[in-house]
Formats: C-alpha cells, sequence, structure tokens
C-alpha cells in the first residue's frame, strides 16, 4: 500500500480511536520518517543549526513530534484530533488531500519543537530571533510569512516575483552582512540593512529564513565582541497595554472551553478548575509579558497553586489537560500578537 493511502487510513482509524498498539506504532513510524526527510533537508539547506542540540536527528525528531502524539484520558490524540476538524474533517477529504494536510501538521510540529529547542539550548539565539519577529513587521516592505512551517522574512513589497530565483547562499549573505552590522546596536537598525543587501540584488530570492538571519546577527555580535545581552534585552514597552489585553482575551476564552470541557462533566472540580486558571494566567504571563517563563516546568505552575501535589499526582491526573490547555492558549496569543504586530 503507497503512503498516501496507507496514511489515510491509519489517520481515520486513529481519529475514530479503533487503531491498534500496532496501527498506532506504524503512523508513528512513517510520521517520523516524513519529518526526518524534512530535517536532512533543512540541514542541506543551512536552515538547521544541528549544533545548539546535544542529541542526533533521530532524537530529535522524536522529541519534536512527541507532543503530536500526546492523548488525554479518553484515550483521544488531541492535537491530531483537532487538527482534523472543521472544514478538514478527514471525512470530508480525499486521501492526497489529507496527505498534504498530515505533512503540513508534521512541518508545523517539527519547526514548533525546533524553536522550542533553540529557546532550551541556545537562548541567546532564540531571543534574537524574537526581536526580529518584532522588528520584521515594523520596517516598511518587509513582512513574514510562513513557507511549509518554517518562518520566513520577505523583502520588498514585491518579493514574489524572485520567488522563481534560487535562494541567497548562507555564507555570501553572512559574508555581506559581515560589513555593515558590525556597528548597529539593535534589530530595527541591522534588518534594515539587510533588507538593503536583499533590495539591491537580483540573482537570489528576496526571502530568507528567519532564523539563520538571526544566526547571521549572533555570529556578528559575538565576532565584533560587543555583549550580545546588549542586543537582546531590547524591549517595546508600547506593547505592553495591548499584551495585557490580549492575555485576558485569551484566558476568558480558556475558561470557558475547560469549564465546558472539564467542569461541568465532573472532570475537575471547583479548586482544580481554578487552579488550572490560575496557573495558566501565571504561565503566559511569564511567557508574554516578563519573557522569562521558558525555564520553568508545567508542573512548578500548577504546583505553586497546590503545593502538596507530587510530579506523579500531575503527571497521572493533570499533566495531558493543563498541557494541552496552555498549548492552545499560548498558540491564541502567538497568533493575536501576530495580528497586532
Amino acid at each position: 500500500m503507497e503512503i498516501t493511502a496507507k496514511i489515510h487510513t491509519l489517520l481515520k482509524l486513529v481519529i475514530s480511536n479503533q487503531a491498534n498498539y500496532r496501527e498506532i506504532n506504524e503512523l508513528v513510524k512513517l510520521t517520523h520518517q516524513i519529518a526526518m526527510v524534512r530535517l536532512r533537508k533543512l540541514i542541506t539547506s543551512k536552515h538547521f543549526h544541528l549544533y545548539t542540540y546535544p542529541m542526533n536527528l533521530e532524537s530529535i525528531a522524536f522529541d519534536c513530534l512527541a507532543e503530536l502524539f500526546a492523548r488525554d484520558n479518553n484515550n483521544v490524540f488531541m492535537e491530531i484530533d483537532y487538527y482534523f476538524s472543521g472544514e478538514r474533517e478527514i471525512e470530508k477529504l480525499h486521501p492526497d488531500d489529507v496527505l498534504f494536510h498530515y505533512r503540513q501538521l508534521i512541518f508545523r510540529t517539527l519547526s514548533d519543537g525546533i524553536f522550542r529547542l533553540y529557546r532550551e539550548n541556545d537562548p541567546i539565539l532564540s531571543k534574537i530571533i524574537r526581536n526580529l519577529k518584532l522588528t520584521a513587521v515594523k520596517i516598511e516592505r518587509t513582512s513574514l510569512f510562513d513557507r511549509w512551517g518554517d518562518v520566513y522574512v520577505a523583502f520588498g513589497k514585491q518579493f514574489e516575483e524572485y520567488e522563481h530565483l534560487q535562494e541567497f547562499p548562507l555564507e555570501e549573505l553572512e559574508q555581506q552582512c559581515g560589513l555593515i552590522l558590525g556597528a548597529r546596536q539593535n534589530s530595527l537598525p541591522m534588518l534594515t540593512a539587510i533588507q538593503y543587501i536583499f533590495e539591491n540584488q537580483s540573482l537570489y530570492r528576496r526571502s530568507f529564513p528567519l532564523v539563520s538571519i538571526a544566526l547571521i546577527i549572533k555570529r556578528s555580535l559575538s565576532h565584533s565582541r560587543r555583549p550580545l545581552q546588549e542586543y537582546t534585552e531590547v524591549y517595546d514597552p508600547s506593547l505592553s497595554l495591548d499584551i495585557h489585553s490580549i492575555l485576558k482575551g485569551v484566558l476568558d476564552s480558556s475558561e470557558i472551553e475547560l469549564r465546558k470541557r472539564y467542569f461541568i462533566n465532573g472532570k475537575l472540580n471547583k479548586e482544580e478548575f481554578e487552579m488550572y486558571i490560575s496557573a495558566l494566567h501565571k504561565l503566559l504571563s511569564d511567557t508574554f509579558i516578563q519573557s522569562d517563563g521558558s525555564a520553568r516546568e508545567y508542573y512548578e505552575y500548577i504546583r505553586e497553586y497546590n503545593p502538596a501535589m507530587t510530579y506523579e499526582q500531575y503527571r497521572e491526573q493533570h499533566r495531558t489537560r493543563f498541557e494541552y490547555a496552555a498549548k492552545i492558549a499560548k498558540k491564541k496569543v502567538r497568533d493575536a500578537l501576530q495580528d497586532l504586530l
């Protein structure tokens, strides 16, 4: 059976909760194979910087994909079930479309996992990436877009006209950037300088992966012997009020969803429900306002509101539900911030 038909059949079984152990393992294996092809392509094109990770490629793929196969207490694969719903309901799709969408889900999950690993293993690069995202949408003729799960920076209003060309070689771009980045102090003049390079050439595409631009900037800062913290502490206080408003809206919607999904049917008691809401509030605040929540485990947020809870109790009774709720809430905030910026 070809891969299209295999994945279509296996996903239908998984979503309907009828897959046995062997069929689940087969889907995991095929998903891992697709992810490995993607990772090897990213390495070949120098869009994935393996040196930051203390693990091999196979382990990275499994680590990044783990959340894709997380299950709730009813044995439902939450991420897959949520993704193939509504307009993407699997019964409505042709097998070719199912494979296309599943590859998109794999690549997006892989990209999210890679950004998480950057944050855990290379916090300076992670902060530069964050600053570039905030800056790119503020510069005229510069924008962000998604290509198969990867975030790209586009330079020029008609950048699409150059998309048929080959991508700017990383080494060549880094060499040109090295001549102009050293004296610049933060993301705005740096990205403006890189924009100038792209808009004044016609050999290559006028778009480039965000992570690779961040790597070039990090190397430039390192080579110029300037303190990296000087760059990464850039902060825009004008966003604070909007972020607080966004967080409140996301928390309100999360409270409604948790109440409907777990509290009304008795899966959470009143104290547990309030604990989830308080922990979500603290987690979102740390992540999006304080920008210092990446080092804390989800368990620590729950335990802050129930000090007597052991990790075993958290893992068995709350981990799947709370971490899924946190993931959805974070995505809502990220999407809202993207619209804001």
